[in-house]
């Protein structure tokens, strides 16, 4: 009887036995090396991405910038009354603007008066917007619209042009009636180039206003 419960007791001793599972030193080495390459590889990129944060958000308040001046342009284009000097880097141009006078301050509450405006780009890669009374006569008063460009001789093109069918050199101040623009910003290290587009049509000038 006794034989026959120690039997009984081995087979269950047997049983737990080859039911435990566990790792080998070999296992457990080669599972710490691979933690630590996971671990290394998730620190580098965070590494990287809180380094580059700063030169993102740069980039990206830029482009906004260089949008909203975009529009800007735009919108003073639109209301000009006639081109008087085209060139890639600068456009001068008469345009009703709201302000108490050419040479102050806009006021959108002031009524709407004709000005000289230039928007001027210069090599350093800044562009400025320049205003005096539509005789050009008076002191401009000069204000810096967008900084970083990287294409500073080439942001304007106009129509009609001297390259049929397509936006590019005016073939005559007084009859342009259409200015482009074209604003890039590169990036050096990674290579790539983010570009805004825009243009408008001087509806005054095409009506002979």
């Amino acid at each position: 009887m006794n034989a026959k419960i120690k039997s009984a007791a081995s087979k269950v001793l047997d049983r737990v036995r080859s039911d435990e599972h566990g790792f080998t030193l070999v296992e457990l080495l080669v599972a710490s090396a691979m933690s630590l390459v996971i671990v290394g590889a998730a620190l580098s990129m965070l590494i990287v991405s809180v380094r580059d944060q700063p030169k993102v958000t740069s980039r990206a308040d830029q482009a906004g910038r260089a949008s909203t001046v975009s529009e800007q342009m735009v919108t003073e284009l639109r209301q000009g009354v006639k081109v008087e000097s085209v060139e890639a880097s600068k456009v001068v141009f008469v345009t009703y603007v709201h302000s108490p006078a050419c040479t102050s301050a806009q006021n959108p509450a002031s009524p709407a008066r004709q000005c000289r405006v230039t928007f001027s780009c210069a090599t350093t890669g800044t562009c400025t917007r320049s205003v005096l009374n539509a005789d050009g006569s008076g002191t401009a008063r000069v204000s810096t619209l967008v900084t970083g460009i990287s294409n500073p001789t080439e942001v304007f093109c106009y129509m009609p042009s001297s390259e049929t069918g397509k936006c590019g050199t005016a073939k005559s101040a007084a009859g342009t009636t259409f200015v482009g623009i074209k604003l890039q910003f590169s990036n050096t290290e990674k290579r790539t180039t983010t570009t805004l587009e825009n243009g408008a049509t001087l509806r005054n000038a095409t009506l002979s206003y």
